[in-house]
């Protein structure tokens, strides 16, 4: 498949398990990534009237097909879930390094779905995926993630930055490489304010 990588990354919160699933050849050329998989693996998987905050709730993180291609400008990524704000498909866009890696990294599309006890985040590193434990929150300043979430990180390619679903962070490019300033302190996921 030209395109794209073929696997789907799943992460069950609630169990703590990680899963790589094939992503289906006529799923791939019907929706073609980003939105279209997002799009599609919402509608199949939320039931009607569930609580947009709830753990019944899919967080979808997808690159298009084209990010991870030697085009230039093509590196974005499609973040989608069920919008507590309009009760329907709420998503974002954004640019930088992280839609790139991701499809280097091997995946064509995250899926994160339950609740998590206690503060974890996603570590991908290649095709090694883990969801850690995150053991102090503690105050930081608006955009910045955990120190002891950062601390470690100083020489690896990766920055840590929140994706709320519960209280969950992902491992994303360092700032120095993205064209996007951190969010101001009233933004979020979907309508969701960030706290």
């Amino acid at each position: 498949m030209y395109g794209w990588r073929g696997t789907i990354l799943r992460v069950d919160l609630t169990r703590g398990k990680i899963m790589k699933q094939p992503l289906e050849e006529s799923v791939a050329r019907d929706f073609i990534g980003g939105r279209g998989f997002n799009s599609k693996t919402l509608f199949d998987e939320i039931k009607p009237g569930i609580d947009p905050l709830g753990p019944e709730n899919v967080l979808c993180l997808a690159p298009g097909p084209l990010s991870g291609t030697p085009l230039g400008m093509t590196s974005r990524v499609e973040v989608s879930a069920l919008s507590p704000y309009s009760g329907i498909l709420g998503d974002g866009n954004a640019g930088g390094a992280f839609a790139y890696r991701l499809k280097r990294a091997g995946f064509d599309q995250i899926v994160i779905t339950g609740r998590a006890e206690s503060p974890k985040y996603l570590w991908i590193d290649d095709e090694k995926v883990e969801l850690r434990t995150l053991l102090t929150c503690g105050a930081r300043r608006p955009g910045r993630p955990p120190t002891s979430l950062r601390r470690g990180m100083e020489k690896t390619s990766a920055w840590p930055a929140s994706v709320r679903q519960g209280k969950t962070w992902c491992a994303l490019p360092p700032p120095s490489l993205t064209s996007t300033p951190p969010l101001p302190e009233g933004a979020g996921l979907c309508g969701v304010p960030r706290t």
